[in-house]
């Protein structure tokens, strides 16, 4: 499953680590959609892995040094595997996360529990300036300031600065 192709619009998505540029032929197999509550990449073309991350607990020995805990499969994992049914084979139980192997149908449900990264959304205005602002960023760089041409395309009622600051008192009275 090529995630860039199915959710690339409107999510982040990022490169395994372990990915060399020019080194695999499949770079699809490479993409990971990052998330609050865990991860999911494809596993093959007709599935993918979801890992879910678990919590820690804190505990105090009897010598008073901290010991940390890792609470059980988390509540994200136990409802998405009750979701996903017999379909959802565990592939890895361990302190840290637990990861399940879903067909390719649960990928939005998957995207609902993981709660992934969204990309920024611009209009087309800011993304306009956006692109004229990394153009006269070399000129910020080079001590020039902002040019002419980047200053009159801003709106005639924008105001850089607030027409009472200088009159304004700060106390109490």
């Amino acid at each position: 499953m090529n995630l860039m192709a199915e959710c690339g619009e409107q999510y982040k998505i990022s490169l395994d680590p372990s990915y060399r540029r020019g080194d695999y032929p499949e770079k699809w197999r490479y993409y990971e959609i990052r998330g609050k509550d865990g991860t999911l990449w494809p596993y093959s073309e007709t599935h993918l892995v979801v890992a879910f991350y678990h919590s820690w607990r804190s505990r105090t020995d009897a010598h008073g040094d901290v010991i940390w805990i890792p609470a059980r499969r988390s509540r994200k994992a136990r409802r998405f595997q009750a979701v996903a049914g017999t379909e959802c084979e565990i592939v890895q139980d361990c302190d840290e996360a637990t990861c399940f192997k879903v067909p390719n149908k649960y990928l939005a449900k998957a995207l609902k529990f993981i709660v992934p990264h969204q990309k920024r959304r611009v209009s087309e205005a800011v993304k306009a300036r956006l692109a004229q602002a990394s153009r006269s960023r070399a000129l910020i760089l080079a001590g020039k300031g902002l040019t002419e041409h980047f200053l009159n395309d801003l709106a005639q009622s924008t105001r850089l600065m607030s027409r009472d600051t200088s009159n304004r008192v700060v106390g109490n009275g």
